[in-house]
């Protein structure tokens, strides 16, 4: 194990990833169908980050009335995986990685 041969994990995923999720009502007797599309390093904005932590409990746990701080939590992730239902953010994972050893 070692560092010899950097990896860049990028490399393995396509940059779009397509799939739907079916949802069960409350009744259990209908579905809805979501096309969620996972994207890799698309840029997201402040505004968007701040409302999908707002809207999750991720909020309680993160200054998100900090803006500058916000701006830098997105700016410093060098790998970004983003969930959207069409246009509307609905999920983010972000990291800091170095790319040479997993």
């Amino acid at each position: 194990m070692g560092c010899s041969q950097p990896i860049n994990p990028i490399d393995l995923i396509p940059a779009n990833v397509n799939f739907s999720i079916k949802q069960l009502t409350s009744e259990a007797t209908e579905s809805v169908i979501m096309d969620i599309e996972f994207k890799i390093n698309v840029p997201v904005s402040v505004d968007q980050f701040i409302e999908l932590l707002n809207k999750s409990t991720l909020a309680e746990r993160r200054p998100a009335d900090d803006r500058e701080c916000m701006e830098g939590m997105i700016a410093n992730s060098n790998l970004v995986v983003t969930a959207w239902d069409d246009e509307q953010l609905v999920g983010i994972s972000r990291c800091m990685t170095d790319f040479h050893y997993a």
